[in-house]
């Protein structure tokens, strides 16, 4: 049996006003990841997932659901970096790999679509979970300006899931 969802036990905006706790609304409210428009540096959310104590079947995948009322083809763009930590460790200590190799994940959003909830799935393997060694995923999401041209706020949910 596949494993998850496991959500975050603390999300952490690390770059002030420009990552922030958020409430996409609509006829819902959703709360959520937030992400200023037109993301003008670099910034940074920093996430902690509790792991669990023997290895689900499946493979590992951080999802990360998002929302964007955009007003044409726009775009964010993220490198995900993370870390087994076992118990007796400093989680600070250790070096978080990027999942991505040093390139970008887009994320689209378009006006056509503008509030549809869009699904990203990205396989974690570029770290070895010791599953009942290991006792938290330590994360950044790094968000990147370099291609960034999504001109609303962008509100983005994370989980784990084994499938």
């Amino acid at each position: 049996m596949a494993g998850g969802p496991i959500t975050p036990m603390s999300a952490m905006p690390l770059t002030a006003g420009k990552v922030f706790p958020y409430i996409y609304t609509g006829a819902r409210y959703h709360e959520a990841l937030g992400v200023m428009a037109s993301l003008d540096g670099d910034a940074t959310w920093n996430l902690v997932f509790p792991l669990p104590p023997a290895a689900p079947t499946g493979t590992l995948k951080l999802v990360i659901a998002s929302m964007a009322n955009a007003g044409g083809t726009e775009s964010a763009y993220l490198r995900v970096l993370w870390a087994a930590v076992a118990n007796a460790e400093e989680p600070d200590d250790i070096a978080l790999n990027d999942e991505h190799g040093g390139g970008d994940l887009e994320i689209e959003h378009t006006a056509a679509g503008a509030d549809d909830l869009i699904v990203t799935k990205v396989t974690l393997d570029a770290d070895t979970i010791t599953y009942g060694t290991d006792q938290l995923l330590v994360m950044n999401i790094d968000l990147k300006t370099a291609s960034w041209d999504l001109a609303v706020i962008w509100a983005f949910w994370v989980y784990l899931i084994w499938e």
